[in-house]
């Protein structure tokens, strides 16, 4: 594991690396999570011949901030910029594809669509992506309730089925376990408009993940996403929640994660 110095700190990343690498995945993660609890992600991607980097968040896991305060997502995005700037450097020669999932699928999403990086990746793949905001939220119905977002939590039980993993998140210190900042809501609004101008012209190969019982993205959104994108597909798994690439079917997930990476590397 390394670090940068990025938009509020210190920047923690790590990669990991196949003999032979056929292409490069640069992923972000989801809001209070951080790369240490994607390990079985990363094996399955290397496994199957792809490099991956990934950073915690400013203010997540071992990266400098305070815990889940996003005040500008231009922030996460300059950090995305420089990590796939030095994965890049290391691969200067491999196909690229952007991912990421749920507050990361909005910073791969703008990435991209926002022309920031000095290229156009393979293709893009979205977990658990809130594109298309979806009234039928779980989220939405709370906030709307007047609930005071600080008060918010969320069993992680709730978010995946996989019973394994949800005591992981729970037993972890580096996971944030609290509620949602309001200047993070803020600026994850303020989002929200350049991510509606930006989906129609994302013209390169997108997937998106999703899981049948997602009540904070609800998976019609992730479809009528696909709908306004010119080179999408949405792949649905049945009784799956939020954290759809930590799900108790993730190895179903990774393949399709990675059988859809490969076909759209190899030209």
């Amino acid at each position: 594991m390394a670090e940068f110095t990025g938009s509020r700190g210190k920047i923690h990343y790590g990669h990991w690396t196949p003999a032979e690498p056929k292409a490069l995945v640069v992923f972000f993660h989801g809001l209070g999570e951080h790369i240490g609890s994607y390990e079985p992600f990363a094996e399955a991607l290397t496994g199957a011949g792809f490099a991956l980097w990934a950073l915690d968040h400013a203010g997540h896991g071992r990266s400098d901030g305070e815990r889940v305060l996003i005040e500008a997502v231009d922030d996460l995005l300059a950090d995305a910029a420089t990590l796939t700037g030095l994965a890049r450097d290391v691969h200067p020669g491999l196909p690229l594809v952007i991912a990421g999932h749920s507050l990361g699928a909005t910073v791969a999403t703008l990435l991209v669509g926002e022309g920031r990086l000095p290229e156009r990746p393979a293709a893009l793949v979205l977990a658990g992506s809130s594109l298309v905001p979806d009234a039928e939220s779980g989220l939405v119905a709370l906030l709307a309730s007047g609930i005071d977002p600080w008060d918010l939590r969320k069993d992680p039980g709730e978010l995946t089925r996989h019973p394994g993993y949800a005591q992981q998140i729970r037993d972890d210190p580096l996971t944030w376990q609290g509620g949602l900042r309001l200047e993070t809501l803020r600026a994850l609004g303020e989002a929200a408009p350049r991510v509606a101008a930006v989906l129609p012209e994302l013209d390169l190969p997108v997937l998106l993940l999703h899981g049948a019982d997602d009540d904070l993205a609800p998976a019609a959104g992730a479809l009528r996403a696909a709908d306004l994108l010119p080179d999408a597909k949405a792949v649905v798994f049945p009784e799956d929640r939020h954290n759809i690439l930590n799900e108790l079917d993730r190895d179903d997930v990774y393949r399709v994660f990675t059988e859809f990476a490969a076909e759209h590397v190899r030209g």
